[in-house]
């Protein structure tokens, strides 16, 4: 067998107490253990432990394994493996080390009693170490290749199923997508597993990110990544993600409304900003989508973040009257009255002569209660004797016409 190596950094690995047992039973996508580990570096070795509950499993240095896991081939100098699972008089435990004539030692042992490294002996730690490689992310390359070479992209799924821990399932869909491409049905499939299957935001988000690559995704399974975003809780995972989305693909107008709407339930204002200026660098607002974009922009709390936003607005697209009034609507819902003054004194410079953007501000200004500030947007305006440029009496503060 071709041997490959299994250092103390590779992956975090992961195994169930299922092992405890000769031979391995079927495990169902139900079945789901935690994984405790941790990493230390000493004397420029490094070693790695598993933990869970009666299990543990640990390599100090570096172990080369066979490719079907039923032998160590060698292990780094002062190296060691440790394997322990079970409890009392079921407790297995085997100590792999070098026997100082160049081969390696093992030492076994059932109940602490020593027993011989044989047969038995043997399957159990492959059964184990081939349970903790698949659901750890170890050596996921290779073992993926096997799988898509055994039975294409479904087989690679179909393991991400049964796998237990988040970050071998990200691992998995990474190596998966770096040999192969998704398309179709099977791509969609592919992201309904990692939205359903990924309970870590950062894991999915990752897995995710990387579907957003596949040259089909469009249509329905473009509108279903973005549909798979609500399932991320973390506002800043879901809007990177949500902006990779816009970066890295056509979006359509129904899919930019989906993505407006997903800004909309954002709680950070500071995210929600970020994603409705990077939707108005691909290509809003506009006539199609100004109706789920300005309800987004109301959701924002924040004076500065709204007022920083409806700035970015007005300075991408100063010729668009009919969004500048809507820009000018949006401000009055600012309590502070710099930020409002901001805002508007931005749109008041364009000097526009349309009448509803005129009247619109007239409006918004009325609103703004600070003499100063409202003398500020008034000064912003002059130079022309139409338009904005002649607001002439602004009315009293707090007037409504």
């Amino acid at each position: 067998m071709k041997p490959h190596r299994i250092a103390a950094t590779s992956a975090v690995l992961f195994a169930a107490t299922l092992f405890t047992q000769p031979v391995p039973q079927p495990v169902s996508a139900q079945t789901r253990v935690t994984s405790s580990t941790s990493r230390s570096q000493k004397d420029g070795q490094t070693s790695w432990l598993f933990v869970n509950d009666d299990l543990l499993l640990e390599i100090k240095g570096e172990a080369t394994f066979s490719d079907d896991y039923t032998a160590i081939e060698t292990l780094s100098p002062d190296g060691r493996v440790r394997i322990r699972a079970g409890k009392g008089s079921e407790q297995r435990l085997l100590v792999v080390t070098h026997d100082g004539a160049g081969g390696l030692k093992y030492d076994y042992s059932v109940g602490g009693k020593p027993r011989p490294f044989d047969g038995e002996a043997r399957a159990w730690m492959t059964a184990f170490v081939d349970r903790a490689a698949r659901d750890s992310g170890l050596d996921s390359k290779r073992r993926v290749a096997r799988l898509l070479k055994q039975g294409g992209p479904e087989a690679v799924l179909k393991e991400i199923e049964v796998i237990g821990n988040d970050f071998a399932k990200r691992l998995y869909f990474e190596n998966l997508l770096d040999q192969t491409q998704l398309k179709g049905d099977v791509l969609a499939r592919a992201i309904r597993l990692a939205m359903r299957e990924i309970g870590s935001d950062f894991e999915k988000r990752q897995a995710l990110s990387r579907l957003a690559e596949q040259p089909d995704l469009t249509g329905e399974r473009l509108s279903l990544l973005i549909e798979a975003t609500a399932t991320i809780g973390s506002d800043f995972e879901k809007t990177k993600l949500l902006t990779l989305i816009l970066d890295r693909t056509t979006v359509e107008a129904t899919q930019m409304a989906a993505v407006l709407k997903a800004a909309r339930k954002l709680s950070s204002d500071f995210e929600k900003t970020n994603l409705l200026m990077r939707a108005i660098e691909i290509g809003g607002p506009n006539a199609a989508n100004a109706p789920d974009f300005f309800p987004s922009v109301e959701a924002i709390s924040s004076d500065f973040e709204k007022g920083r936003l409806l700035n970015h607005v007005t300075q991408r697209l100063p010729r668009e009257t009919a969004v500048l009034t809507k820009v000018v609507k949006a401000a009055t819902g600012i309590s502070s009255d710099f930020e409002k003054a901001n805002v508007l004194r931005g749109v008041a410079a364009l000097r526009h002569t349309d009448p509803a953007l005129v009247e619109a501000l007239r409006k918004a200004i009325n609103t703004v209660t600070s003499d100063y500030e409202r003398e500020r947007i008034q000064s912003g305006s002059l130079g022309s004797r139409e338009g904005l440029g002649s607001l002439g009496s602004l009315g009293s503060p707090g007037v409504k016409d």
